[in-house]
């Protein structure tokens, strides 16, 4: 406790979000059979011990002037991630063997990944996020409405930006191209964790994480 009070101090100096470790560094929309590829590309900022304190949550379609809205929530698997390392969920098996195929085979299949578009998606350490100040990022339109923003494409973020806390995507934050299969070879896994200064304000608000975790 005594060490964590020096750090939850300088979190609050630096009037800072406490944001954590794991962000959404791409979201595909493909436009093969079935609409497949569907994918959400998942990055560590830092040594993440157990991925599974991770949620992935999914506003279906958006939320036409409103909140986000949790329609479906999916806890990731309980394995280690270190800082760089990519972690993807695949909509349906037919994705799988697709991002398998292009490399990309670092992952699980997960319904809350098979989206077409005009999804919102936003991650966290809680089960049940109260608002979007539970969220450690998002990607996607707040109140967007049922928008097909990134429909039949590739959303990939761009190297060295930080995570998006505040439920909106950061249009800056990521570029988005057509959907095709060289065009997610050559931009998934491409993310590169910010430098060492930005890394340690991440880690430092996943500490203030952990231990609002550890009062509740």
């Amino acid at each position: 406790m005594k060490i964590l009070l020096p750090l939850l101090a300088a979190c609050l100096l630096i009037s800072k979000p406490c944001l954590g470790v794991l962000v959404i560094s791409g979201v595909v929309d493909g436009t093969n059979a079935g609409g497949n590829p569907k994918a959400i590309e998942l990055v560590a900022l830092g040594t993440i011990a157990d991925l599974s304190t991770y949620y992935i949550h999914r506003d279906t379609n958006g939320t036409e002037g409103g909140p986000f809205t949790v329609a479906q929530t999916s806890q990731l698997p309980s394995l280690s991630l270190s800082p760089g390392d990519f972690y993807y969920l695949y909509g349906n098996a037919d994705s799988e063997t697709a991002l398998t195929g292009l490399g990309f085979s670092s992952g699980s299949v997960d319904s809350i990944a098979g989206q077409n578009g005009d999804d919102i998606f936003a991650v966290s350490t809680s089960s049940d996020p109260s608002s979007v100040a539970d969220f450690t990022d998002a990607f996607g339109l707040l109140g967007q409405g049922d928008t097909d923003f990134a429909a039949d494409s590739i959303a990939y973020r761009m190297a060295g930006t930080a995570p998006n806390a505040t439920g909106v995507m950061d249009a800056g934050n990521f570029n988005m191209i057509a959907y095709s299969d060289s065009a997610l070879q050559s931009t998934f896994g491409t993310y590169v964790v910010p430098e060492p200064s930005t890394t340690g304000l991440l880690v430092l608000g996943s500490v203030c994480l952990i231990a609002r975790r550890r009062r509740a």
